[in-house]
């Protein structure tokens, strides 16, 4: 039932800015991320993780982060050869006016990056830099053995 999530989010939440602590439960990760102030990770009864979600996410950065980009238009075969020239870029894809691409650079250099598509005509719309979420850490940490 949606209204009763949301009403249940809203106490939890509630209840934290009072300073209380709440043990929380749950299979539906995607909803813990934004209230939860730490996170334990338990699999066959041994804590595999425990912290923020930040300081989880710093133990399993792979020192790579991917790029979704969407384009005002589509872009031409060119724009692969373009990319090749970022020795930290690896070209995933493209799909219509999107492109994908995994950058294993300094986080500030991929500005570069922009400012080259912008000097050879592209026009940016949107840019996402993916993060990991609650459940992609979940499943990177765990075997999937006994969940």
């Amino acid at each position: 039932d949606p209204r009763a999530r949301i009403e249940c989010r809203d106490l939890i939440l509630e209840l934290r800015r009072l300073g209380k602590t709440i043990f929380l439960s749950s299979h539906i990760l995607s909803e813990l991320s934004p209230i939860c102030d730490s996170v334990s990770i338990i699999e066959k009864g041994k804590i595999v993780a425990n912290g923020t979600l930040t300081e989880i996410q710093k133990k399993l950065v792979s020192g790579s982060s991917t790029f979704k980009v969407l384009l005002l238009q589509p872009p031409g075969p060119e724009l692969e050869k373009l990319l090749s020239e970022f020795p930290h870029l690896r070209f995933l894809s493209t799909e219509g006016k999107k492109f994908s691409f995994e950058w294993n650079g300094a986080d500030e250099d991929v500005s570069q990056v922009w400012k080259s598509l912008s000097s050879n005509g592209y026009v940016l719309s949107g840019i996402h830099k993916e993060e990991d979420d609650l459940e992609n850490i979940f499943m990177s940490l765990t075997t999937g053995e006994v969940q």
